[in-house]
């Protein structure tokens, strides 16, 4: 059976592009993050965790961008919409299913234009006895993948470098081998009509970096009983996680790059007098711009957070005949999370940064708090008509949910004890300690209502036909376009019943239509917004920072999906080709004297997605199967009323030069385009770069002011976005053994590489270079200086083993039953084939803006998706990583 919303079908029934991947199908190993479980595994859905950071949620996208206030797909654990997919243990989750298409969202209305991932838990149903236990443990080691590559010490005095006395490996100093740990154990049974299940998971998870990664500990129950001769069926469940993090600063890793090379670690080594008590002992290179001891960096300063999360949940179930039942959920998710940056007064890093100032020390403090409850009742009804079935869901949903975040920021502040303080609101007076104090509060309500109802009638198990229509209101639009009609139809015919054709295992043609809708993740965006200001006098003065907009409505998705489902012997799959529009972005109008959020742009896309599952063998001693997944697509932009320009923060020199990647909002043009003068060689007189006149217009024009004008000679230099995925499954069965291989590829996107900019260039001024280079056989000899070009777009392509496992399972003893002892090792992110130079070739799918002399990065939820493919300095180094894996079932 299908999940689908509300409700299951039989596989012959879907008539839209839906996968599902059990549990058995998951990738393998430390799983730091719930989604990366089926990385690789959907075809048309995006799983990226760039550079593997262990502290990030994987960034999803199915079958691209899909919208601008809401990005992420909704996630629907156990019917409950809304839920967060991070409070998730890996080991309860039994199976993962994608909606994709607009025919199969549009049953979840405004919020599923992103994409739906239906998640079942892991319950009782399917114990055999009163009591069973399990326990799976894992232990891992990540090691590092090198990065950029940048000269040595020597290589650093050799190309006449400033000379500091030392030679220092600074990424040795702040990278580590990261020892992880995780355990679950799970208690299940069934007695009669009761089944329950309940499983705890421990998961300790060290990142590469030095000081990042977390400790995570998730309990769960579910409780499921029926009664009254099995007419009402009720379930229960609870789950509780508790989370704390070290987040670490990645900024480590960008200034173990720039960082001369030939500088000492500790002040005491220093060429020179130096202060050592100044910084703790640590040396630092004062003055320098942009320039900070890695080392001192992590030692010094910290980062850290804190979440728990409560999620209890009932369902009833009642039958009133077999083909009619009521069903009726509650839901209640409560979550409060926080983090906390300390920078101590003897910290060059953002603590002790003005030397001649007494405001030294510097502390962040956010506070988040959310929880929403949910209420639904729905009808199923069934109807066999001779050899026709008829099936109808209708219902009604309710939920409401309220969100707060508190920030304070104190400067001038040494009390470190604030890191373990759980709310802002228990600081007490630690303020008064701080000479400067910044707080800001933030919070909303929202409510959101739907009235829903599909049909599917199946004629002669040969023709299904699906319709839906979802109707639903958000308190988190204007008043005047709150709510809209959500309709979906679908349609399959299998010719292999229809034609009586004896050798097709199944060929099945489906077409569906639906239209979805995605609303902003904060509430409060189509009212106006007025900030207080604190006067000297203890008064305060009101200013207009957001203008009203009674019109916002929701973003509109419009997708119509073709595919056919086939199976011929032993080898089966699907062909799915799609189009969709999606119009109405929901962002700040550019041209209003004060923020007023409006809808506008469209994006329209085209795509195709394969699936293919062979079998060569399937014996009880030897099974080998092999499976691909290929998915390609293509979006561009429609209805631009005035062509404009991403460059990023920090994006222009004097006159207009290009710094940054150019990311063009252009009509007609592809999304992720990267504009760019066209680079040829260096100048011999200046060092200089010498540019293309591409127009042949006798002058090169190549300032951003004129990227759309006839004289611009600023061409296309490659697009963020991939043109082709791939992902190849392997599973081989020898004599019990498991062999399980999945390689990953992402073909035809281009990264613009900051680090190479940056760093490539041989700037030298008296008495020489400063930073250390980046050191790759794309440098070009003589040039000196180089604002952005084409020379630093470099194609991404890649090719990697993502997961290479083997196991076993031992029965303990000869009459064992289902005891046994489960062994895996296990190897991910193994190797990666590419010609990229950077650290990392995985396609960059938002911009998040760049930080420079120790200023604060952006939030990832304020990252650009028009901005794809910028590839940062501020990265996290991707690591390879060895798993051994034991489980005990008795």
């Amino acid at each position: 059976m299908i999940p689908v919303g509300y409700g299951h079908y039989r596989k012959e029934e879907v008539t839209s592009a839906i996968t599902t991947v059990s549990a058995e199908e998951f990738n393998r190993g430390l799983i730091s993050d719930p989604a990366l479980l089926i990385q690789g595994k959907v075809g048309g859905m995006q799983v990226y965790n760039r550079g593997g950071d262990p502290n990030l949620p994987s960034l999803i996208r199915i079958r691209g961008l899909s919208g601008y206030a809401q990005r992420n797909p909704l996630v629907v654990i156990d019917g409950i919409a809304g839920a967060s997919l991070q409070n998730l243990g890996p080991n309860d989750i039994a199976s993962i299913t994608v909606l994709k298409d607009g025919s199969s969202q549009a049953i979840y209305g405004m919020r599923a234009s992103n994409g739906v991932i239906l998640i079942r838990t892991e319950d009782g149903n399917d114990a055999e006895k009163p009591l069973a236990v399990a326990y799976k443990g894992q232990v891992a080691m990540s090691t590092a993948y090198p990065g950029i590559p940048v000269m040595s010490a020597d290589e650093f005095r050799a190309a006449g470098g400033v000379g500091l006395g030392a030679s220092t490996n600074w990424l040795d100093e702040v990278k580590r081998d990261g020892i992880s740990n995780t355990h679950s154990l799970t208690l299940k049974g069934k007695q009669g009509h009761t089944s329950y299940r309940l499983s705890g998971n421990y998961r300790s998870v060290e990142g590469v970096l030095r000081k990042s990664g977390f400790e995570q500990l998730n309990a769960r129950a579910h409780l499921a009983s029926e009664f009254f001769n099995e007419a009402l069926a009720v379930q229960v469940s609870a789950s509780y996680t508790d989370r704390s993090s070290q987040l670490g600063f990645n900024e480590a890793f960008r200034y173990a790059v720039s960082e001369n090379p030939t500088a000492p670690i500790f002040a005491k080594d220093a060429p020179f007098i130096f202060d050592e008590e100044q910084f703790a002992g640590f040396f630092e290179t004062k003055g320098l711009f942009d320039s900070f001891n890695p080392k001192a960096l992590v030692d010094l300063n910290d980062r850290n957070s804190q979440l728990q999360a409560l999620t209890t949940a009932a369902l009833l179930e009642y039958k009133f005949r077999p083909a009619l039942s009521f069903n009726f959920r509650y839901a209640y998710q409560g979550q409060f999370s926080n983090e906390r940056a300390y920078y101590p007064p003897e910290s060059y890093f953002r603590g002790n940064f003005y030397p001649l100032s007494e405001v030294k020390g510097m502390a962040n403090l956010n506070d988040f708090e959310d929880d929403f409850s949910l209420y639904e009742g729905f009808i199923h009804y069934k109807k066999t008509l001779g050899e026709s079935k008829l099936g109808i869901t209708m219902g009604s949903s309710y939920q409401n949910g309220n969100h707060a975040d508190h920030y304070l920021h104190l400067q001038g502040f040494s009390n470190q004890g604030l890191m373990d303080v759980k709310r802002i609101d228990d600081y007490q007076n630690w303020a008064e300690e701080a000479a400067r104090t910044d707080t800001v509060n933030n919070g909303w309500a929202d409510k959101l209502s739907a009235f829903f109802g599909r049909a599917n009638l199946s004629l002669k198990d040969q023709l299904f036909l699906n319709a839906s229509l979802r109707y639903e209101g958000s308190s988190k639009l204007g008043e005047n376009n709150r709510w809209g009609f959500f309709p979906a139809l679908g349609a399959a015919l299998d010719l292999g019943k229809l034609w009586n054709i004896a050798s097709a295992g199944r060929l099945k043609l489906r077409a569906g239509y639906g239209l979805t809708g995605g609303i902003p993740a904060q509430g409060g965006l189509s009212r106006e917004r007025i900030i207080l200001f604190e006067q000297d006098d203890g008064s305060f003065l009101p200013d207009t920072v957001r203008f009203a907009n009674p019109e916002l409505k929701w973003e509109e998705k419009r997708e119509i999906n073709w595919g056919v489902d086939f199976k011929f012997g032993n080898l089966e799959g699907y062909l799915d080709w799609y189009s969709r529009k999606v119009k109405d972005w929901i962002d700040v109008d550019p041209y209003s004297f004060r923020d007023q959020f409006v809808n506008k742009y469209s994006l329209k896309s085209n795509g195709i997605e394969l699936g293919l599952e062979l079998t060569f063998f399937d014996g009880q001693k030897l099974e080998y199967s092999t499976g691909v997944l290929f998915s390609a697509y293509q979006t561009k932009y429609e209805d631009v009323a005035t062509n404009s320009a991403f460059t990023g923060r920090f994006a222009l020199g004097p006159g207009g030069v290009i710094q940054n990647p150019i990311m063009p909002v252009q009509e007609g043009e592809k999304l992720g385009n990267i504009l760019a003068p066209v680079f040829l060689n260096a100048d011999a007189t200046n060092g200089g770069p010498v540019f293309e006149d591409v127009n042949q217009d006798g002058m090169i024009v190549s300032d951003v002011y004129s990227i759309f004008e006839p004289e611009s000679d600023i061409r296309l230099a490659g697009n963020g976005l991939p043109d082709i995925e791939l992902g190849w499954s392997h599973h081989v069965q020898l004599h019990g053994w498991h062999l399980h291989a999945f390689f990953r590829g992402a073909f035809g996107h281009s990264l613009a590489n900051r680090q190479r900019q940056l760093l490539e260039p041989r700037q030298a001024y008296p008495p020489g270079y400063f930073f250390n280079l980046v050191n790759t056989e794309l440098a070009v000899e003589g040039l000196r200086f180089s604002p952005f070009s084409s020379l630093y777009v470099e194609k991404a392509s890649f090719f990697k083993l993502d997961n290479l496992s083997i196991s076993k399972a031992f029965p303990l003893g000869p009459k064992a039953g289902k005891k046994r002892l489960n062994v895996s090792v296990t190897g991910q992110n193994l190797f990666v084939i590419t010609q990229y130079t950077g650290a990392d070739p995985e396609p960059v799918l938002e911009d998040i803006g760049s930080t420079t002399n120790g200023s604060e990065q952006l939030d990832i939820s304020e990252g650009n998706p028009l901005a794809p493919g910028i590839d940062r300095r501020n990265h996290y180094l991707p690591s390879r990583a060895f798993v051994l894996g034991i489980g005990l079932e008795f």
